[in-house]
């Protein structure tokens, strides 16, 4: 059963902007392995990146009690084919347990200077 939905898009320009700039944005924003999976055509892999954190917060945060959790801890990496999926991991197993969620679902698209996540998240079997 479909208990969430999330949608995010983000301009690729004004990501690689974020990744130049002063601070460094990528390592508080972007897990090691995202950083490592996005070794070509970084800006759009880490904007494919950041607008699927965006989504499954979307979809799952109204789940929660909070209504909130640290996004940072939604890690997009991608199978051997390229696929994308949401990776499994200690913090993200809470938040998902406890807002009754089995399974989030990614599905990512771009064009020109955007990328574009949308996520659903299904509870139940």
């Amino acid at each position: 059963m479909i208990c969430g939905i999330g949608v995010d898009a983000v301009t690729i320009s004004e990501l690689k902007r974020l990744l130049e700039g002063p601070d460094d944005f990528a390592s508080y924003t972007f897990s090691e392995r995202e950083r490592s999976q996005a070794t070509m055509q970084t800006a759009q892999k880490l904007a494919g990146c950041f607008a699927a954190k965006e989504a499954v917060f979307k979809a799952v945060a109204h789940l929660i009690p909070d209504k909130t959790f640290d996004f940072r801890f939604v890690e997009l990496l991608r199978d051997k084919d390229g696929s994308p999926f949401i990776a499994s991991n200690e913090v993200m197993a809470d938040v998902l347990e406890s807002a009754g969620v089995n399974a989030l679902h990614v599905s990512l698209t771009s064009e020109q200077d955007m990328v574009l996540a949308f996520v659903v998240a299904e509870s139940g079997t």
